[in-house]
């Protein structure tokens, strides 16, 4: 098995970039700038991977705009400080950078599952889901277990709100039709209906003409582990509704794909990186440029 396939990546850089990611071909000075100090931030002692409130439509209940009339969806949210990460091979990273950023640091599969992480558990997110339905009989307990006011239940609703957090659409749910969201969606759904099985250069191409309603369901593809907030692990330091996760190069952290030469160059003529990425490490962490993956 290769190395890559061992490990989960956290990718990052779409608040860096904003929409310009899906057009942008390279990357400014400036924005080069923000990645570099977002990795000197993971690798700080102290800090460490910066994760906000995760907000999730899967069950959330919506208004419409028109109608001001709720969709018939259940209301069970979820909004703890929770850190996403990915399985996608990374000869397919040229299209994951488009939606997520073109920074990526790797960790075992192994590492997430003893700090508490988990594979995701896709659902439809639907009335009509059965998975749903199981979630919402449970949900009307913890619902009246927090109306008693007792502390005895403060456990039982804090588990309840971190599994939550495990649970995903299959599909996000986009309410603004020109928003880049949807116009991704309207793209993969075009491509995968247009496709012939005959008309492929490899074997990502056949996997997407052989199941083209897939396309319809890109988080499928990502594999998407989380890791969700928990006040009993002390590597989480929390700050109002963000918080941090501290991690240790070389043995946890174990492999860096960074955007671009220019910022692998930066990296290995800077002292403060060399010293926390390749020296005094039983393991150096092992790092890449997207750019040559890419053209690989």
């Amino acid at each position: 098995m290769a190395r890559s396939q061992k490990l989960v990546f956290r990718w990052v850089g779409k608040n860096i970039e904003g929409a310009s990611t899906s057009y942008r071909k390279y990357i400014t000075n400036i924005q080069r700038e923000e990645y570099l100090r977002y990795l000197d931030e993971a690798l700080t002692v102290g800090k460490g991977l910066f994760a906000t409130p995760y907000t999730d439509e899967y069950l959330g209940r919506r208004i419409s705009k028109k109608t001001r009339k709720t969709r018939g969806i259940w209301e069970l949210g979820s909004d703890l400080p929770c850190l996403s990460f990915t399985e996608v091979d990374l000869g397919d990273c040229a299209d994951h950078r488009l939606k997520y950023g073109r920074l990526a640091l790797g960790f075992t599969k192994q590492f997430i599952l003893k700090e508490g992480g988990s594979p995701m558990q896709y659902v439809l997110g639907t009335k009509g889901c059965n998975v749903v339905r199981d979630i919402k009989e449970v949900a009307k307990s913890v619902d009246a277990l927090v109306k008693t006011g007792a502390r005895k239940d403060e456990g039982v609703l804090s588990a309840f709100r971190r599994l939550m957090h495990f649970y995903k659409r299959v599909r996000p749910i986009v309410s603004d039709r020109n928003s880049p969201e949807a116009q991704m969606q309207k793209s993969e759904k075009s491509q995968g209906e247009t496709k012939s099985v005959n008309s492929f250069d490899g074997t990502r191409e056949a996997r997407e003409a052989g199941y083209a309603r897939l396309n319809r369901m890109a988080y499928l593809e990502e594999h998407e582990w989380r890791l969700v907030y928990n006040e009993r692990n002390t590597r989480w330091r929390k700050d109002g509704e963000n918080a941090w996760f501290q991690v240790t190069p070389g043995t946890e952290l174990q492999m860096v794909i960074v955007p671009d030469n220019r910022t692998l160059q930066r990296i290995q003529q800077c002292d403060v990186f060399t010293d926390r990425l390749y020296k005094n490490l039983r393991k150096p962490v092992q790092v890449i440029s997207l750019e040559a993956l890419v053209r690989v």
